[in-house]
C-alpha cells in the first residue's frame, strides 16, 4: 500500500472516529446525568452559577431525579441560596431519603443558626447510616453552638472512634471540654491535634493548636 493510500485510511478514520464522538456526545446530551455530572465537575471548580444551570437542565430532562436536586442544593449553598438549597434538599429527600442529603440540609440550618432543626436533620441521617461519620461532627457543632458541650462531646467522642486521625474532631472536642472548665481534658485533646498537624506538615493549623493550648497554661 503506497503512502498517500495510507494517508487517505487514517484521514477516513479519523473522520469517521470524529463523527461517532459526535454522536455520542449528541445522545449524551439528551440525558440528565450528563448535566448533572457536568455540574458536578463546575461546582467543584468553583462555577456554582453554571453548575446551577447544568442542574436545571438534569431536571428538566427528569423531574424525579434525586441526586440532581441534591446537588443543585450543594451549588446553592455555595452560592448562599440557602432557602433555594433547603427547598431542593426537601425535595431530594422526598424522593430518595438519603442520609447525605439529610446531612447537608442539616448543614445550611446550621449555618443559618437554626440548631434544633439541625440536630433533628443529624439525627435522621445517623439513623440511616450509624457510623455516618460527618453527622455526627456536624452534630456536635450544633448542639455545641446551642450551649449542649457535654452532650456535642460524646458526638465528637463517636467521630473520632470513627476517624481517629482528623485534628479538627479533637479540636472540637477541645473546645467544648474548654467551655465545660475540663482544662486537663482540653489541653489533651489539643495536644493530640497538634501531633496530627505535625504529621500533615500544617504550620498554620500547628500554629492555631500551639495558641489554644497556651490560652490554658
Amino acid at each position: 500500500m503506497t503512502g498517500w493510500i495510507v494517508a487517505i485510511v487514517i484521514f477516513v478514520i479519523l473522520i469517521v472516529l470524529g463523527y461517532i464522538a459526535y454522536l455520542g456526545i449528541r445522545v449524551l446530551s439528551n440525558k440528565p446525568q450528563y448535566y448533572s455530572h457536568r455540574g458536578t465537575a463546575k461546582r467543584n471548580k468553583g462555577n456554582y452559577t453554571d453548575a446551577v444551570t447544568d442542574f436545571d437542565r438534569a431536571i428538566q430532562l427528569e423531574p424525579d431525579y434525586a441526586d440532581a436536586y441534591g446537588q443543585r442544593g450543594m451549588a446553592k449553598t455555595l452560592l448562599g441560596q440557602y432557602a433555594a438549597a433547603i427547598a431542593d434538599y426537601d425535595k431530594a429527600i422526598a424522593l430518595e431519603p438519603d442520609c447525605i442529603h439529610i446531612h447537608n440540609r442539616g448543614l445550611v440550618k446550621l449555618q443559618l443558626g437554626q440548631y434544633t432543626a439541625a440536630i433533628k436533620d443529624f439525627n435522621k441521617a445517623i439513623q440511616l447510616e450509624l457510623d455516618f461519620a460527618p453527622a455526627y461532627v456536624a452534630r456536635g457543632m450544633a448542639k455545641a453552638e446551642s450551649g449542649q458541650h457535654a452532650s456535642a462531646i460524646r458526638d465528637y467522642d463517636k467521630v473520632i472512634e470513627i476517624s481517629p486521625d482528623y485534628a479538627i474532631f479533637y479540636i472540637h472536642r477541645g473546645n467544648s471540654n474548654h467551655k465545660l472548665k475540663r482544662v486537663r481534658e482540653a489541653k489533651q485533646d489539643y495536644r493530640i491535634a497538634l501531633k496530627l498537624a505535625e504529621r500533615a506538615g500544617d504550620e498554620n493549623f500547628k500554629a492555631e493548636v500551639e495558641e489554644r493550648l497556651q490560652l490554658l497554661q
